[in-house]
């Protein structure tokens, strides 16, 4: 079968770099994967190849429409996948790359994407509520019809929550068909650590700013691009545009541009979970470019050796016992009674979710209670596993947290697993400084319900 490598991450990590020396190195090309790459005269903002960057490595989908022109997911998948089809049976090597979760996905999954016309009443009696200050009933009004979009898609971007509702009047579309596309994908994700991520995005905005981005913004403004077409909401022209209606200060353009885009990566890790299984992640900061490049140069020669890893499974939000395993796996110090029952009961409870998953599972008590729980996957146990679980009994409150992470990195080592991801719970505040306390980095937020929940993540030496 044919292959394609996907480079997917956050704002800011190094994707558009790592393709173009991947790409010179492997005979490959570049199909774009951003949302805003797509529209020409939009260059400083939307950090594009440069003209020598092209010239070297053709990119495929930059430059294809106007700003004032409408594009939609569905043109963006078909022309991305003529574009591979085309790269592949030239004998060269696609890279799809770009942070926009819905495109990325929409290739890679094969979504069979809803054919809904638009429907202009309809939108525009929503548009209409969203300007009268009820874009977060807008919202809520599509969590309560179609939850797995909502989880996808801003808040606070208006014109994609309104289309949702459009096209789940008919069908939602979390339930649109998948069906697989013709090409093994390698799909590489590129990570780090959270505050090191916003200082480079920081920096990136400030020399956007010294490129002359308020110039190419003027220019996008003179041409009659309004701030309300979907191209000039995108972060960074929608402020500079205000800064230039004379609305904001330049100061002040610049520091919502900075906050904009640290919203934007946290919700970029909504599509790219670090725990998706399908993604090899590497840090960015640490992983050299030989290694990402023997990892795909296997894949292409049919060697790939899967990486093992360690996840926390998640469940759905109708899932009965969700919030409480959360709150085992924040290892709630407070020795707060969180069972449901004796806790030989709770912990087959527990073992047939993990088990039936091929896991297995580590916890601690207090007084006889479950209060932490740590789980790992393997490849092929069944239920009698329970009979050798390990269980860690009766340590001292402020100590049991910790002897869990011990027991539990310990284990993930003698199984070969190359780093170790755990969740917890805004609220779970002596989790968070125990994870912190050993190595663990924010690496994500994501919910359950009301149900904040930060996933951690560490990598094993």
């Amino acid at each position: 079968m044919k292959k394609l490598i996907a480079i997917v991450g956050p704002t800011g990590a190094g994707k558009t770099k790592l393709a173009f020396r991947l790409a010179q190195k492997i005979n490959g090309e570049i199909v774009n994967a951003d949302s805003r790459q797509v529209y020409r005269h939009m260059d400083i903002g939307t950090a594009k190849p440069t003209k020598e960057e092209t010239a070297l490595v053709p990119h495929h989908l930059v430059d294809i429409v106007n700003p004032d022109q409408d594009f939609s997911l569905a043109q963006y998948q078909q022309l991305a996948s003529n574009a591979i089809r085309d790269i592949q049976n030239r004998g060269k090597l696609p890279l799809l790359v770009g942070g926009t979760g819905q495109y990325v996905w929409a290739v890679l999954e094969g979504w069979v994407i809803p054919r809904v016309p638009p429907d202009i009443e309809y939108r525009r009696s929503l548009e209409k509520q969203a300007k009268a200050g009820r874009a977060a009933e807008l919202y809520a009004s599509l969590r309560e019809i179609d939850p797995v979009a909502a989880e996808k898609i801003d808040p606070r971007n208006v014109r994609r929550v309104i289309r949702a509702l459009e096209v789940s009047r008919q069908i939602p579309f979390s339930q649109s068909k998948k069906v697989p596309p013709p090409f093994d994908s390698l799909i590489i994700g590129l990570t780090m650590e959270r505050k090191e991520l916003y200082q480079l995005v920081d920096a990136r905005v400030d020399a956007m700013i010294a490129r002359g981005f308020v110039d190419e913004v003027r220019r996008l403004l003179e041409m009659g691009c309004d701030l309300t077409l979907p191209a000039m909401s995108s972060i960074g022209y929608r402020e500079i545009g205000l800064y230039l209606q004379g609305k904001l200060t330049l100061e002040e353009a610049v520091y919502k541009i900075k906050t904009g885009t640290h919203r934007f990566i946290r919700h970029q890790y909504a599509w790219f979970r670090l725990t998706d299984e399908r993604i090899r992640w590497w840090d960015a900061e640490k992983t050299g470019e030989n290694e990402v490049e023997k990892a795909v140069k296997d894949f292409s020669a049919g060697n790939e050796n899967k990486v093992n890893r360690l996840k926390v499974r998640r469940y759905r939000d109708s899932d009965r016992d969700a919030v409480w395993e959360l709150h085992l796996l924040g290892l709630d110090q407070s020795g707060t009674d969180i069972g449901r029952g004796p806790w030989e009961d709770d912990l087959q409870d527990v073992a047939e979710h993990y088990l039936n998953d091929n896991g297995e599972f580590l916890v601690g008590t207090v007084d006889g209670r479950i209060v932490a729980i740590g789980g790992l996957k393997k490849k092929s146990e069944t239920l009698a596993e329970i009979k050798r679980m390990r269980v860690l009994p009766d340590y001292q409150r402020k100590d049991f947290g910790q002897a869990i992470l011990n027991a539990l990195e310990e284990r993930a080592h003698q199984l070969g697993y190359r780093e170790l991801c755990l969740d917890t719970t805004t609220k779970q505040v002596p989790a968070q400084k125990l994870y912190e306390k050993n190595g663990f980095v924010d690496s994500g937020h994501w919910h359950i319900g009301e149900l904040e929940i930060i996933s951690y993540r560490k990598i094993l030496s």
